[in-house]
């Protein structure tokens, strides 16, 4: 028990029996008693260490267990002592020894702080500068500067975040690239009307710009049940459009069924099995060109590579197609209004000419005129008289005159020309020219003008003697036969002639006879018979006169 109760340091242990006699201490002599003060403390204090203050006023914290607590075996006889085992510690001790504790507490909390800043140093030059400089090139392509170079980085997570990034931006480039191209391609097709210069750019377009080796545009012979290739880019399909190669409309093909189904056909892209050597099969599409409900034609564009045509890819295309389709469909309507103009112009110039020319017989030489005394024509080359270009020309005719001439020009038809003469040996200036031509411009619309309201006036008068036949008709209406006797009367008085003949109903014929049914230019005919029967059964002609 002695060797097991010590002191250290200035700890004090002390052994006593239950009724305070001490039986071993280290400040205390052995039998004496427990000073009462540190009695009172063990016995009343309900502190876990209680304080004593000793006689020499040296203040102690006590604390108190049995002999049985300090865990002694069973087989050691001390365990069956009903003795008390006693320390005191001065808490000058404690004290300091919390003060070294704080101050040893302070020393480990510095040098946690500073491995916690040494840390986060690293962490913020090891990973978050990295991820700093991701953060940065993201908002610069979000920014749109898309040629932003991501840096290689370790294969942790932010190295995997830059590898997204990277594939992130190369699709998006890629695509980007791709509608670019199909502006352009879009721009090409809409720059000119002529179909198969506009059909060649946009194929060496879709070969330069976006990468495909054979390119092909096909227009549908609908009346045929065909595909004819009017366009091409690559060896192969410059080949085909040289040859004007035919592609039935049927299923049997991807083109045909693109065109039959009107949707976009996908094939080849597969890879070969090893054995049959490995190479995959090109990749191709097929997309019809529509407009208006219609299928034109067909784009056709094979790959060098399996998988090449996505769904975004074969929306590009398809975008492409349409302003193709677009392009077709309107330079097929100019082609239909060039040609439509052209049949109105010749139309024009025909009813001009038809025009003119009834007016010129009905007026017959009063629409010739010249001042020369002697009445003298200037002799006009068919260059002129032909023109359909107001322009004038000077030349010498037969008689030695110097001519200035100019076409009259109506609706691009020649209707007459106007010739001014001088002396061979005076010549005109171009004032002089040019005044000529002016007066030819506007004479002939004058003319046409007058004409016009001659025609006018000539057909209200037609409308005029009509509505005062039909008028006088309804008013003598008695009977079919006057009606008709008098309509005769009216229009041999308009038009100036005796003969006049009308007949309503079939010609009565008798046997083994027949009416001749000829022109009235045929010499061997006879004019139809178109007059009026009498009440008596007879015919009748503007004289009133049976015949």
């Amino acid at each position: 028990i002695a060797g097991s109760v010590t002191g250290e340091g200035s700890r004090i242990l002390s052994v006593m029996t239950s009724d305070g006699r001490v039986v071993l201490a280290s400040d205390q002599i052995t039998g004496a008693g427990t000073p009462a003060a540190l009695t009172d403390v063990l016995t009343t204090s309900s502190d876990v260490l209680p304080v004593y203050l000793d006689p020499d006023g040296t203040e102690y914290m006590v604390e108190a267990v049995t002999i049985n607590e300090l865990g002694l075996s069973a087989s050691n006889p001390a365990a069956r002592l009903a003795w008390i085992v006693v320390a005191r510690q001065p808490v000058a001790d404690f004290r300091r020894a919390i003060l070294d504790f704080i101050g040893g507490f302070r020393l480990i909390l510095l040098g946690n702080v500073i491995f916690v800043g040494v840390f986060a140093l690293l962490f913020t030059r090891v990973i978050m500068n990295p991820l700093n400089k991701l953060t940065r090139i993201s908002r610069e392509i979000e920014a749109g500067h898309l040629a932003m170079r991501i840096p290689e980085l370790p294969e942790d997570e932010i190295g995997q975040f830059a590898d997204v990034l990277r594939r992130v931006v190369s699709r998006l480039t890629a695509r980007l690239d791709q509608l670019n191209a199909a502006a352009q391609v879009s721009r090409i097709a809409a720059l000119t009307l002529d179909l198969s210069q506009s059909l060649g750019r946009v194929a060496h377009a879709l070969h330069e710009q976006l990468g495909y080796p054979e390119v092909r545009i096909y227009l549908a012979d609908m009346p045929r049940q065909r595909l004819i290739v009017q366009a091409g880019a690559g060896p192969e399909s410059e080949r085909m459009m040289h040859a004007a190669t035919r592609t039935p409309l049927d299923e049997s093909s991807l083109i045909g069924r693109a065109a039959l189904l009107g949707e976009s056909q996908v094939g080849g892209g597969v890879e070969m099995p090893k054995f049959a050597g490995g190479v995959a099969q090109p990749a191709e599409v097929a997309i019809p060109l529509q407009a208006g409900g219609r299928t034109l034609g067909v784009l056709h564009v094979v790959a060098d590579r399996p998988g090449a045509f996505g769904r975004e890819d074969v929306d590009i295309l398809r975008l492409i197609c349409d302003q193709i389709a677009a392009a077709v469909e309107n330079a097929r309507l100019y082609d239909e209004s060039k040609s439509s103009l052209v049949e109105i112009e010749a139309l024009n110039r025909r009813l001009t000419q038809t025009a003119w020319e009834e007016h010129v017989n009905e007026a017959e030489d009063a629409l010739r005129h010249t001042l020369d005394p002697e009445g003298h024509w200037p002799d006009l080359a068919e260059r002129i008289t032909d023109s359909v270009e107001v322009r004038a020309e000077t030349f010498i005719d037969a008689s030695g005159r110097n001519v200035l001439a100019a076409p009259l020009v109506l609706r691009g038809q020649p209707v007459g020309t106007l010739a001014v003469t001088r002396p061979a040996d005076e010549r005109w200036t171009m004032d002089e020219v040019v005044l000529v031509e002016s007066i030819a411009s506007r004479m002939v619309m004058i003319a046409e003008g007058i004409r016009l309201v001659e025609e006018s006036s000539r057909r209200a008068e037609r409308e005029r003697q009509v509505n005062e036949v039909s008028a006088d008709l309804i008013q003598r209406a008695a009977s079919v036969d006057s009606i008709l006797q008098t309509a005769l009367n009216k229009l041999s008085g308009a038009l100036g002639s005796d003969h006049v003949s009308l007949r309503i109903g079939a010609p009565p014929v008798e046997p083994g006879h027949r009416i001749a049914s000829g022109r009235a230019d045929d010499p061997n005919g006879m004019a139809p018979d178109i007059r009026a029967r009498n009440g008596d059964g007879g015919l009748i002609d503007g004289s009133d006169q049976p015949l």
